[in-house]
């Protein structure tokens, strides 16, 4: 298990609960956090994203398509259609 937590003097204050009972002794392995990129890295030496078989994201982009020219188009009606607005 891994939790982050921080320093105060000689107590560890853990920043997400854990399931141990108060004064239960613990073994800590600490490691300095020292920004994101490093922790990122860290992250990832520790963990096989390719093992992780989950589709939380398999829908979530937009797969219709559409053509510049209909974008073009789409564009051409709107200059238009405020240019008659605004006249």
């Amino acid at each position: 298990m891994f939790v982050k937590g921080i320093k105060k003097g000689k107590i560890i204050e853990l920043l997400e609960d854990v399931d141990f009972p108060d004064n239960q002794e613990v073994l800590l392995e600490i490691r300095e956090v020292k920004d994101f990129w490093s922790a990122l890295q860290d992250f990832r030496e520790r963990v096989d994203l390719d093992s992780i078989d989950d589709d939380t994201f398999e829908n979530l982009r937009d797969k219709s398509t559409l053509s510049l020219k209909s974008c073009k188009a789409d564009q051409k009606s709107l200059t238009s259609l405020i240019s008659t607005k605004t006249s």
